[in-house]
């Protein structure tokens, strides 16, 4: 079972290793009307990540994680 806080502080510290070796190989994301791979997923999230201005630790961020309904 993942720790979600550690997850969420791996996610926050924006590390990137981390997210890649717990990203699901069958990993797709919805992004409006898009279904985008897992590599390019990962690859915006880089691109987001680099951003200078990104401030995840005050953004309004909301974390979906695993549970009986999910």
């Amino acid at each position: 079972m993942v720790n979600h806080l550690y997850a969420l502080e791996k996610i926050l510290d924006k590390d990137m290793s981390y997210i890649k070796q717990t990203l699901n190989e069958d990993f797709v994301s919805v992004q409006e009307y898009d279904v985008v791979s897992r590599e390019e997923f990962l690859q915006k999230m880089e691109e987001w990540f680099q951003e200078p201005t990104l401030d995840l630790r005050n953004a309004n961020l909301i974390t979906l994680t695993d549970n009986k309904d999910i």
